[in-house]
């Protein structure tokens, strides 16, 4: 729906693009909503787009690493960067997160980095 600008084709497939060389690495740490205000099902929808970056990413020790912080109430780290070393073993514990509750206080956690 709705007009498409001039010079846009939406049909055009992604071009990767790759500014690093062989060797790049990226440590990446995640900041998840666990606040009863998102929902049981928002929630899960957060934990698979986590599962689908563990595996994009393809975290190994010598490859990037993976780090989960979920915000409620308070801050919680469900994993440090150290804490998972292979995309299998992460994915599993991203599916045992459990939603924390509370009120969405993303200040708090953003004031505690």
């Amino acid at each position: 729906g709705g007009p498409v600008k001039e010079g846009v084709n939406l049909r055009l497939p992604v071009e990767t693009v790759a500014l690093g060389g062989t060797n790049c690495k990226i440590d990446l740490v995640f900041l998840i909503d666990g606040s009863w205000s998102i929902g049981k099902r928002r929630f899960r929808l957060q934990k698979l787009f986590l599962n689908q970056m563990a595996d994009v990413l393809d975290v190994g020790i010598s490859g990037p690493l993976m780090g989960i912080v979920q915000y409620g109430d308070d801050p919680y780290t469900e994993f440090s960067l150290r804490s998972y070393f292979n995309s299998k073993d992460l994915k599993n514990a991203i599916d045992k997160i459990p939603q924390k509750g509370g009120y969405s206080n993303v200040g708090k956690f953003l004031s505690n980095i």
